[in-house]
């Protein structure tokens, strides 16, 4: 498994470290962490903030939504909201472009 996971050139780090590091990287400090769940990707800003959610599910369905923590437990949404959209670089993909990026996403978290 790889500890930098880039999405649309959006870089993210799978943990504290791997995050720190970045800073004096020459291509740029991830924007946020990652965490790779059995049915998806949680996407966190460098704050350790749930923004978004990579869907993997049974189905072989891969699609983004946003989510966030409510009383301890994971929220998600039907879709993504504009601030995910720009935290992931999606505002100007098309909707299969995005479908055929999360598929690229969520196999590359899998090497």
């Amino acid at each position: 498994m790889k500890d930098l996971l880039k999405v649309n050139g959006v870089k993210f780090a799978r943990n504290d470290a791997t995050f720190i590091q970045t800073i004096f990287d020459k291509d740029g400090t991830a924007c946020g962490m990652f965490k790779v769940r059995k049915n998806g990707i949680e996407f966190m800003k460098p704050n350790g903030k749930l923004f978004a959610f990579l869907v993997a599910n049974r189905y072989g369905e891969r699609f983004f939504v946003s989510a966030h923590k409510e009383s301890g437990r994971n929220r998600y949404m039907y879709s993504t909201t504009f601030e995910t959209e720009k935290l992931l670089n999606l505002s100007e993909l098309k909707y299969r472009e995005t479908i055929e990026l999360a598929r690229k996403t969520w196999k590359d978290a899998q090497k």
